[in-house]
């Protein structure tokens, strides 16, 4: 197995992540956005976006 390809549940959460993204910047614009904003949303810690988006 590739270990670089990720599982349905990296994916899934990478998703949820995005929309979280998506859906706080269009409350609140991109100036005043940050992360702890956009996981909240998204109903998980900061350290979980830095884990699925290390860049």
């Amino acid at each position: 197995m590739d270990s670089n390809k990720n599982t349905f549940i990296q994916e899934a959460r990478k998703q949820q992540i995005i929309e979280a993204t998506i859906a706080t910047l269009d409350d609140i614009g991109y100036v005043k956005a940050s992360l702890a904003q956009i996981a909240k949303r998204a109903s998980i810690s900061t350290a979980l976006i830095s884990y699925h988006f290390v860049d």
